[in-house]
């Protein structure tokens, strides 16, 4: 490294040799080389819960001697074999039934996955980590890389072990429309949702387990905005609306489309500055605890790269192609309002 790059820390790593290579030569792992790119973990016995490893560089890394875990206080569960190789932009796939099953097992009501390098048993300070939420069968969680550069790790469309990535589940329900700072009645905000699937879709589940019955809800970052009342029925291609205040909505906007279903939320209003939205259906149980999958997710931001003139100039944000992954910037516009339209 040159001397005038010294003090820039992009031009530092942590050793991967226990004590350091004083007057010696270490080999560095750039960091982001090996990610863990794909988790199954609920598969009900079609297949064994799964760990995917994706070297994104261009050189083979040994992983040998590495660790998996699902603990942040106990990184040392799994030790990957010696020998295990990734080969440049590969994949290896560790399962539950023939390596770390004995060890840890992976939730389906979500947890945190590590990897983290070691020699000789001895932890060397390469580390990755992804958390996943709950999960419905046979859905894995990946790594999607968005139009700004960053990733999310997301429910896939389809399960691909040992291979890229599938694009993200999109559906069947997804939220399509967003005022969240009216020009006039700043009471009068939004959201739309949408079925994009053929079929109808029941936004409740009955436990058979438990005899409940649960309804979808969806929240903000202050936490539960709405539980649908139970029996709401969204037909295939419906649009639905969720309002803050029903009066000051049609003060601003007038009366909604004939039969169109709405529902006002109890909680605060929307966040001017941005917030992230998620539409979850329920999950199963853990004991007394009830876990919910996610549906749908939106990071929305009232600065660039995403549209600033929803922030109360008079657009509503919208979604350009509902089929396609909600949490990116790129799949959004700023319209005139067209609430239940």
């Amino acid at each position: 490294t040159e001397l005038a790059n010294w003090n820039v820390k992009e031009y530092w790593a942590v050793s991967t040799t226990p004590g350091g290579t004083p007057g010696g030569y270490e080999m560095l792992i750039p960091a982001k080389s090996i990610v863990i790119n794909e988790v199954l973990a609920h598969s009900h016995n079609t297949l064994p819960d799964w760990i995917e490893l994706h070297n994104t560089s261009n050189i083979n890394i040994d992983i040998g001697g590495w660790y998996l875990s699902d603990s942040a206080t106990k990184l040392q569960k799994y030790q990957i074999p010696s020998g295990v190789v990734v080969p440049a932009q590969g994949y290896v796939v560790f399962n539950e039934t023939e390596h770390f099953g004995g060890y840890f097992g992976l939730s389906e009501n979500g947890e945190v996955v590590y990897l983290s390098s070691a020699i000789g048993g001895v932890l060397t300070g390469y580390q990755e980590s992804e958390d996943f939420g709950a999960s419905a069968t046979g859905v894995s969680f990946g790594r999607y890389q968005k139009s700004d550069g960053s990733y999310n790790f997301v429910s896939m469309s389809g399960v691909t072990p040992g291979e890229a990535n599938a694009l993200p589940l999109v559906g069947p329900l997804v939220i399509t429309e967003i005022m969240y700072n009216p020009l006039g009645n700043g009471d009068a905000e939004y959201i739309e949702i949408a079925n994009i699937s053929s079929e109808p879709v029941n936004m409740w589940y009955e436990d058979t387990n438990t005899a409940e019955i649960i309804p979808w809800r969806i929240l903000d970052e202050s936490g539960v905005m709405l539980e649908f009342p139970l029996g709401v029925t969204m037909l295939a291609g419906e649009k639905i609306l969720l309002v803050y205040d029903i009066n000051d909505y049609i003060d601003e906007f007038g009366q909604m489309p004939y039969g169109t279903q709405y529902y006002q939320w109890t909680t605060g209003k929307l966040s001017n500055s941005g917030e992230k939205l998620e539409l979850q259906m329920p999950g199963d149980t853990d004991g007394l605890v009830r876990y919910f999958i996610r549906v749908d997710r939106v990071n929305y931001d009232d600065s660039d790269p995403w549209p600033t003139t929803p922030d109360g100039d008079g657009d509503s944000l919208n979604r350009i192609n509902p089929d396609l992954y909600g949490n990116d910037s790129i799949n959004w516009s700023a319209e005139d309002p067209t609430p239940g339209e």
